[in-house]
């Protein structure tokens, strides 16, 4: 039995995996070539995996299926398949189909396979067919299900019969519910089922699922509801079932790759780089201390020495042996990193002098990071806090001897110019001076001097001190970083410009989301929301009444607008502003509900939800601041629906075409593929199907490390994903304009969930995630309570919304993000791992996610 089941599971592995369809064929050639080579193939496994290329192909929108000829033709094909094949698993995967798109002329062989006790799947899928084509023939099986114990303990059997849409079945279902002798769970489903057939029979109000009489309730009163869902993850909410595409789902798929593709970007392309520089930089400023001279300066290139050995260490998990540091910094060395893995607190660094928070260097949020990455954390995080400030003439010293290192390799400077051109490119301008700032700053100050025509070296400038003296005030008089990075020494007070100028190697990005929270805080405001950051940046009324409640004023924000003529996709901040933006346009043509207030609070949700997640994904390079059925699915015009936002999977679609270009450029995937290459190589030659059948549950277990290993993000991944946004832009831009879902929108609609599941590295076949989407972040600390405010995401809420369409009005099904922010003491910063242990935990005082605080779109048990 075991053996079967590894057998069916790798056989599953097939169904979803994208097919080599040719995208361009004729939908009806391809369906009967396919029908063809079923017919006359003998071997299971050949023609199950024909069967599921076939299946995949059109869920996965490899060819379209458009014309009601094309419908029929797949429906002969199932039909064939379910009265004659002799593989049971392809009769029963027959069945499923014909459920999923229900077609008249498969009416007959759903009837026989009703009939067939023997083969129960394939008999509950022929049922779900029948009762969706009102097939009245069916009531006798439905009948004879619920008088049998067994059967009617499975909700589906009662529910069945509500779908069916036939007043004959009011009678049975009310004598099952006042029938004492049925359990307690049984009777209210029964009722239920009762329910909502007489709305059905009186309305036209269709619904589907096992809704509450409160949630059903709220739906009819206010056109939607969100509640809680038992599910890890936002595919797990979707089925063939009247799906609810939210813009939620879209943006969490685009999450999660992005959060994959980051992990490679940092292990194949930035970790190697940042090593060989670090390593490179070090030799280099040995080697200009043993050139210098004078004592002074020799002391600080081998304090130099001792900043990139920080990094180095920590990424090759020893103090660089040759070349050898002097004692004295060794020592330093030794002792910063230890500060480091042991994020100690705030403490003095011992090779800048200055007070640094070391429990930021814990993986804040990310809890994925595998052992070869994980040294990457915090190393790069030095580079990205640590700063020669201008206002030390000893570290402006330093910071020439750094440029004088990098004009004499160029190879290093190349290095480091381009790791922080891809920073940029991805995560934003940066917030500090630059090596580039600097070495302009010095030729302004040289410029100004008179008698020496000579260029001097950089070596030379920093042994001038009358020149470091007036360099450092230079620098002192450009702007001030907008966020504030050093910890502060007066948590209330203004933060001192000077404190804050000074050169980061790689210093963290600027976003404006935390210059908001920054600004906040530097007006005395603890905690900050999420809130702020919708009204201001994203446009959101909603949000701007929701603050004046509060009594929460709005400050002015001087300086966080887009320059004008700025590239909107200039950074996956800036990406994510630009397409959230598009959620507070008030949809021309959708449902009422959706130009309500508690409409634009469930799309605050979405897009703090997401912030959320960008944040959690970037939060090593970014700066954070301091202080529905009943009618025929398959000949419906309506299968589904989108939320009718247009312009956002437009814009979404721009930021994940410009974001895939950045990766090819840096060479990503390239390297991942050969990267793939390589672990698969190690794990040996493939094994066939056949002869893993004979190894038994080993041959198996190999079968499935190799597809495992397999798993990777790559280019085709965005290029899908773009390619459901282009059909979720059509299907809204009909909706909004009333136009009809056409047969293509249906099929789309219906397995979409399986293209989600794909996206989000689900090859299983099975529709259910083992790990929970919760993540978490700190976006900003306030010394004086010692707090930090975490932002985060937990397990998706399951949304209902009462569609209409024509005379009748469906049901549908979607799902949401749940977002968090609440404060927790800076030496207990979470990562994603503790987090989701503290939000399923029901004994935890944790706070409630934002959406279940407001009583018009939310609902709890609470209720």
């Amino acid at each position: 039995m075991t053996q079967l089941f590894l057998a069916l599971g790798l056989l599953s592995r097939l169904v979803w995996e994208p097919p080599a369809a040719n995208a361009e064929a004729a939908a009806l050639d391809s369906i009967r070539e396919y029908r063809a080579r079923m017919t006359h193939e003998t071997n299971d496994r050949l023609r199950a995996t024909s069967f599921y290329s076939l299946v995949s192909a059109v869920s996965e929108h490899k060819f379209r299926v458009t014309t009601p000829s094309e419908t029929d033709e797949l429906a002969r094909l199932m039909t064939d398949m379910l009265d004659h094949d002799p593989y049971p698993v392809l009769r029963w995967r027959a069945a499923d189909f014909l459920a999923e798109h229900p077609n008249p002329l498969a009416t007959e062989a759903l009837l026989r396979a009703a009939h067939d006790q023997s083969a129960t799947l394939a008999r509950g899928c022929a049922l779900d067919a029948l009762v969706s084509l009102h097939e009245r023939r069916v009531l006798p099986e439905l009948l004879r299900d619920i008088a049998d114990p067994k059967m009617a303990r499975d909700p589906s059997t009662l529910r069945r019969l509500a779908d069916l849409g036939d007043s004959a079945v009011l009678v049975p279902l009310q004598e099952f519910a006042s029938d004492s002798t049925h359990r307690d769970d049984q009777r209210e489903n029964a009722r239920r089922a009762e329910r909502d057939l007489r709305l059905f029979l009186e309305s036209g109000f269709m619904n589907g699922f096992p809704l509450s009489d409160r949630e059903l309730h709220v739906i009819r009163e206010n056109g939607f509801v969100i509640v809680p869902a038992d599910k890890n993850e936002m595919y797990e909410l979707y089925g063939a079932t009247y799906p609810f595409v939210t813009t939620d789902v879209i943006l969490h798929t685009f999450m999660i790759l992005l959060r994959a593709s980051l992990g490679e970007l940092d292990r194949l392309v930035l970790m190697p780089d940042v090593t060989d520089l670090s390593g490179r930089l070090l030799a280099d400023c040995l080697a200009q201390a043993r050139e210098l001279s004078n004592p002074h300066l020799k002391t600080l290139a081998q304090r130099n020495a001792g900043v990139f050995a920080v990094p180095v260490t920590l990424l090759t998990g020893k103090l660089p042996g040759t070349p050898r540091l002097p004692t004295g910094v060794a020592q330093a060395v030794g002792s910063e990193v230890d500060k480091i893995k042991k994020h100690e607190g705030e403490v003095p660094s011992a090779l800048f002098g200055y007070t640094e928070d070391f429990t930021k260097y814990a993986p804040r949020g990310r809890d994925d990071l595998t052992p070869d990455l994980a040294p990457y954390y915090p190393a790069m995080l030095y580079y990205g806090r640590m700063m020669f400030r201008a206002q030390s003439l000893e570290q402006t010293q330093q910071a020439l001897l750094l440029l004088d290192v990098l004009s004499k390799d160029s190879l290093a400077r190349r290095e480091w110019a381009r790791t922080d051109s891809l920073l940029s490119e991805l995560f934003g301008t940066r917030d500090d001076l630059t090596i580039l700032d600097y070495e302009r700053i010095v030729r302004v100050v040289q410029h100004s001097r008179t008698g020496d025509r000579r260029a001097p070296t950089y070596a030379e400038l920093a042994r001038d001190r009358p020149f470091v003296r007036t360099f450092s005030e230079s620098l002192l008089q450009t702007n001030a970083p907008r966020i504030r990075t050093a910890t502060p020494t007066s948590p209330t007070g203004k933060r001192s410009a000077t404190a804050e100028v000074g050169l980061r190697v790689f210093g963290q990005r600027y976003t404006r989301p935390i210059h908001m929270l920054q600004i906040l805080m530097d007006e005395g405001v603890w905690p900050p929301s999420g809130l702020q950051v919708a009204s201001a940046l994203l446009g959101s009324p909603g949000a701007r009444q929701i603050l004046a409640e509060k009594g929460a004023g709005m400050p002015a924000f001087p300086g966080i607008d887009r320059p004008p003529g700025s590239e909107p996709y200039g950074s996956l901040s800036e990406g994510w502003i630009h397409a959230s933006q598009a959620l507070f346009d008030s949809p021309v043509g959708a449902p009422d509900f959706m130009r309500r207030a508690a409409w634009e609070e469930k799309e605050i949700n979405t897009a703090l939800g997401a912030w959320a997640e960008l944040q959690n994904s970037t939060v090593l390079y970014t700066k954070d601041a301091n202080v529905y059925k009943s009618a025929s699915r398959e000949l419906d015009r309506f299968h589904g629906y989108v939320e009718p936002v247009p312009e956002f999977y437009r814009r979404l679609k721009q930021l994940i075409e410009r974001y895939t270009r950045s990766l090819d450029n840096c060479g990503l995937f390239l390297r991942v593929g050969k990267d793939r290459d390589s672990v698969l190589a190690a794990l040996g030659p493939t094994v066939p199907m056949r002869d893993a059948a004979h190894q038994g549950p080993e041959g198996y277990r190999k079968i499935l490390e190799r597809r495992e290993a397999a798993i990777r993000v790559e280019r085709s991944l965005f290029e899908e994903l773009a390619s459901v946004l282009d059909q979720l832009e059509a299907i809204a831009s009909k909706e909004v304009t009333g136009e009809a879902q056409s047969i293509d929108d249906g099929y789309f609609l219906k397995g979409l969930y399986r293209r989600l599941m794909y996206l989000s590295f689900n090859r299983s076949g099975a529709n259910i995630a083992q790990t929970s989407m919760a993540i978490v972040s700190d976006v900003a600390s306030e010394y004086r309570s010692q707090t930090c405010l975490e932002v985060g995401v937990g397990r998706p809420a399951a949304i209902y919304a009462a569609i209409p369409d024509s005379a009748n009005t469906f049901v549908c099904k979607g799902a949401v993000y749940l977002y968090y922010e609440f404060l927790r003491p800076i030496q207990n910063r979470l990562n994603d791992s503790e987090w989701r242990d503290l939000s399923r935990d029901q004994s935890q005082p944790t706070d409630r996610p934002w959406i279940f605080t407001r009583p018009e779109v939310g609902l709890t048990t609470e209720h």
